[in-house]
């Protein structure tokens, strides 16, 4: 199947083989991105053998566990939010743990790892368009 048969399938749809590819490649990326967060959070905790396919099946494992965990700390009201969140980071990393197959004291240097790459990255970020806001004029 070529370029062209696949357009025609999108044309012959009407539009909506666009708008759900839109949505696929999206996910598709968020997943990639998490991934690579992921996998530079491995490498700063110094997990051993942490691949991109490895790191992207750690976060979606570790993103249901955590979800999980937050939806049923949070459903309990003697535990609440809080409790929830603490349930969710330590189911986040029980999954981070199985995916890499390392200690529990590992699965939470690699958590904390992430929010630091992620940290990292939105001050990267902020001041991209900091930098771009001044340049064009438009930013304080």
């Amino acid at each position: 199947m070529d370029l062209s048969q696949i357009q025609h399938k999108i044309e012959a749809l009407g539009g909506t083989g666009t708008v759900a590819g839109i949505y696929v490649g999206a996910a598709a990326m968020a997943l990639v991105l998490a991934g690579v967060v992921m996998w530079m959070g491995a490498s700063v905790a110094g997990i051993q053998g942490a691949t991109l396919l490895r790191s992207i099946f750690a976060a979606v494992v570790s993103g249901i566990l955590s979800t999980i965990a937050l939806a049923s700390g949070s459903a309990i009201p003697a535990v609440g939010a809080g409790g929830g969140l603490v349930l969710s980071a330590i189911g986040s990393a029980v999954g981070i743990k199985v995916v890499y197959r390392t200690t529990f004291v590992k699965a939470v240097l690699v958590c904390f790892s992430v929010l630091l790459v992620l940290l990292a990255l939105s001050l990267i970020l902020y001041s991209v368009l900091r930098t771009w806001g001044k340049i064009n004029g438009t930013g304080p």
